[in-house]
Order: C-alpha cells, then structure tokens, then sequence
C-alpha cells in the first residue's frame, strides 16, 4: 500500500458529472447548484461588463456558468464563451482549442488561407487528428451564400432567411481555420467537451430550425351555443353596432317606448320612419386599417445599434437593413412594428457576438 497523495494535473473538477450513481441524487444536487449559480449570475448580469445577451437574464446566464463549470471556464469566462445560436449552447472553436491546450493537447496549424485550413492535434497520448477544410468543401456542405439566379440577390433559406453565413465571403481564412480546428477538437477530445460540441461558428452557418406550425381548427358559435330558434333572424355587425348605441343615448325605462314608423300596404315604410343611423364606431370600423409603422423609441434604438456597430453612413444602415429583413428598404420609417423588432433583435445579437469576439481576442482565457 501506497502512502503517495493522488494528484491530478487538471485545472479543474466539474460540477456536475456523469460519476453520479443515483439519479435522483443528481437531480438534488442541481436544485443546489442552480441557485447559487442563479444568485451570482443575477449579480453580474447587472453590471455593463456583461454581455447584451446576458445582459438582465440571470436565469440564461446562470445555465451558462454550469455549461462553462462543467468543460472548465470559470463564471466570467463563460459569460464570454458560450452563446446560445438557434437554441443551442456554443463555443467559438478557439476556446475549444484553448480547453484542450490546457489539459496537455498539442496543436498545430499546417495551412490557413482564405481558400483552405489545415489543423494538426495530438492527444497527451500520443493519437493524432488532422482535418482539413477547403472553400469548395464549405460550399458543398451550404455554409458559402450563393447568387439566386432568378432574384439576383443572395438565396434564401426555408426561413426567408439568408441562406449560409455571409462571414464566408468576408472572413474565409478565420471560419475555415474555425472549421478544421473545431473537428480536430471534437475527434481528439468529446469527452471534455461534453455537452457542447458545436462552436458559434458551426451554428451560424446553418439554418435555423423551421418554426412549429400549429393546426388549428375554427369552430362556429353554433357548434358551441347549438342552433338559433327558428323565428330569430341573426343581427348583423351594424345592427350591434346601432343597437348598443341606442342603448346608451336612451335611459333605462321599464316601459318600451311604442314604434311610430308606418306600414304600407305594400310592405314599405313610410317617409315618416327614419332609416337606421349607423354607428360612429361601424363607420370608422369601415375604412381600412393603417399598418402599425416603426415607433420612434424603435427608430432611436436602431439607431443607437447601429452606431455601436459602426454602421454611421444612411447608405450602409439601409443595405444592413435590407441583408436582415431579406427585402429591400429605401424608407426605414415605413417598416412595420414588427419588422422593426426583428431588425433590433437581429442587431443585438450581432453587436453581442462582436463584444465578445473582442473580449475573447483580448484575452479573456
């Protein structure tokens, strides 16, 4: 028998692990865990130094801290790390290259440019991984957009959306380098990584889940109520509308107030009885709706991206207007409401992935 110490060159011990025997113990154990990482995500999340997208999220943040507890990052470096793209948890590839650095992985780049990366990995065991990606092999596989040759403009996805990832074409040396090295890491070390395996820049090139669709089937108020009584006729909108009009200009009386209109012998009133007057509310239900324009808090918010992002030239806001809402914007202040919620949502995200982009180039492992 040993007296020797066991020790261990890992940085770290995760929080949550597959050792546990006993399911329900597991799940004792995260009611624990979870809040505390709730208290002090909602403690950072306060602070300007956390990112937009976490940014008044405890509960999101705090789901980022266990994901980064259990591959190694401490709280502040996940809330740098790890981003949710189309519901799923990422990293960018350079942190995963950092994690394994960290545990004894040896890295090496053999090619980068902007039409082909090759990375070289060995494990602290010696097997070795080498992958490479090529622009034709990005193309093939739909990460490179592509002209419609019926629009003339960039293919949509399913989603109306742009089809592929534009930083192909802008940043081809960084996404394949991001490629080559992400498959490396996954192929050398799935076991570190665990539950997220994809990076950001995986994601961002794939489409979006289609939305659910929900059938669903009108029913009438007589498959509810049963059918009317023969000898009551339905009243119409404008009825309604005169009826509950009449209502409220005439005081509650118990006694009904005679009907004066004359009867012709052919069936016809009389000059006497006036026609019914309709309703203001029937009238003004008659002219067509105006669409619900951008509002100015929306334009200013815009506005303020847009300026955070860099993007101060009119020409530039429209055309990155355009590339989002996937239509052509001459005019930013005839986009509906909800065009203009889209439009916000899509540029917090973007200025989200470049602060963090910054922090991450800055050294934040």
């Amino acid at each position: 028998m040993t007296t020797e110490v066991a020790t261990t060159t890992d940085q770290y011990v995760p929080v949550l692990g597959s050792g546990f025997g006993d399911p329900l113990g597991t799940v004792a154990v995260y009611l624990d865990v979870i809040d505390t990482a709730y208290n002090l995500a909602d403690k950072l999340c306060r602070t300007p130094l956390v990112g937009t997208v976490y940014r008044g999220k405890p509960a999101d943040a705090a789901v980022a801290i266990l994901y980064g507890a259990e591959i190694g990052l401490n709280p502040i470096q996940s809330l740098q790390q790890i981003f949710t793209v189309h519901g799923t948890p990422a990293i960018y590839a350079r942190t995963m290259v950092a994690l394994l650095k960290r545990r004894g992985y040896r890295f090496h780049t053999v090619e980068s440019t902007g039409v082909v990366a090759t990375v070289t990995g060995t494990a602290p065991g010696g097997d070795t991984e080498t992958s490479t990606w090529t622009i034709e092999r990005a193309t093939q596989a739909g990460y490179v957009p592509k002209i419609d040759p019926k629009t003339g403009d960039y293919a949509v996805n399913g989603n109306g959306k742009l089809a592929g990832n534009m930083k192909y074409l802008t940043d081809p040396a960084n996404m394949l380098y991001a490629k080559a090295a992400a498959e490396v890491c996954r192929r050398l070390a799935p076991d570190v990584l665990l539950g997220i395996s994809r990076t950001s820049e995986d994601l961002e090139s794939e489409p979006a889940p289609a939305p659910v669709r929900v059938t669903s089937e009108r029913i009438s108020a007589t498959d509810v109520l049963g059918d009317a009584p023969a000898d009551v006729r339905p009243a119409t909108i404008v009825e309604w509308a005169d009826e509950s009009a009449q209502s409220a200009a005439e005081p509650s009386n118990s006694c009904a107030k005679p009907d004066t209109a004359q009867v012709t012998d052919s069936g016809k009133a009389s000059p006497e009885s006036d026609p019914p007057k309709r309703s203001r509310a029937t009238r003004k239900a008659d002219k067509p709706a105006a669409p619900n324009l951008i509002t100015a808090e929306q334009s200013e918010k815009i506005g303020e991206l847009m300026t955070a992002l860099k993007v101060t030239d009119e020409a530039q806001q429209r055309d990155l207007a355009s590339m989002i809402l996937q239509k052509p914007v001459p005019d930013p202040g005839k986009l509906t409401i909800e065009e203009g919620e889209v439009l916000i949502a899509e540029l917090v995200d973007t200025l989200a992935a470049e602060q963090a982009n910054a922090a991450a180039e800055g050294g934040a492992l």
